[in-house]
């Protein structure tokens, strides 16, 4: 009987834990930041793995270069692509977490300084659907806990 508090409190604890640390990290920007430069006719490929949530890019090159953002699921979507030196970009990534690739290619004859700033904010979305799935299923099991604890109490005091 213990051994089922124990594991009902250590089940609401981690769940609740969860949706306040979503709620933390919604409501704080991660951001990343790159400088690299592109030797002529070189192509610079990054990946990263985003969380579903708003994503926010600004890109700043010396001359203009293809700047692409695509990721795969058996085969390639591509989200942006621009000829472009500069531009701020703002992704909604409502899907599960996966790889996002980003290719910049120089075509020109000349190097290219690019910088990229990568700001992610908003909630994940995957952690809250996760808390709020743990949180009901925690409180659900804590109510049959209870109900069954009077009812074989009132079933134990009538004997």
């Amino acid at each position: 009987m213990r051994l089922i508090k124990l594991v009902i409190v250590f089940f609401l604890t981690f769940s609740i834990s969860l949706g306040v640390a979503t709620v933390i990290r919604g409501l704080i920007p991660e951001e990343l930041t790159s400088g690299i430069t592109l030797l002529p006719y070189e192509s610079y490929t990054a990946i990263y793995r985003w969380p579903p949530r708003f994503v926010r890019i600004e890109l700043r090159s010396s001359d203009k270069i293809i700047f692409q953002i695509y990721y795969t699921n058996h085969e390639n979507h591509t989200i942006i692509e621009k000829y472009t030196d500069r531009g701020l970009f703002t992704i909604n990534v409502r899907q599960r977490r996966l790889n996002y690739y980003i290719l910049m290619q120089n075509t020109l004859n000349k190097s290219v300084n690019v910088n990229l700033y990568i700001t992610f904010y908003g909630f994940e979305k995957d952690f809250v659907h996760l808390s709020i799935i743990l949180n009901t299923l925690s409180i659900s099991i804590s109510f049959v806990y209870v109900y069954l604890s009077i009812k074989r109490s009132n079933i134990e005091s009538q004997d």
